[in-house]
């Protein structure tokens, strides 16, 4: 079988720094995010409940789950009002 021959200096090589457009985006997104929990957390009620729309968005819903999005709990008879 063909072995690869991998030179010393491909083998030890260090990954590359960040560039600055990725720290930008880092930075931009935490910013974001606790923007939004900190409105949500502290806000007036208006802004509170804006902000709480807007976390499943960024992806920090941790109850949402895909498969019981797909398949939605279905009652057997529709419920009246009494």
């Amino acid at each position: 079988m063909p072995q690869a021959h991998v030179a010393q200096t491909d083998a030890q090589q260090q990954p590359a720094p960040p560039t600055v457009l990725e720290v930008a985006g880092t930075v931009l997104s935490m910013a974001v995010v606790t923007t939004v929990i900190t409105t949500a957390l502290y806000g007036n009620k208006e802004q509170s409940e804006r902000a709480f729309r807007i976390i499943p968005w960024l992806g920090l819903d941790r109850q949402s789950d895909p498969e019981r999005a797909e398949s939605p709990v279905q009652r057997r008879t529709p419920r009246t009002k009494r």
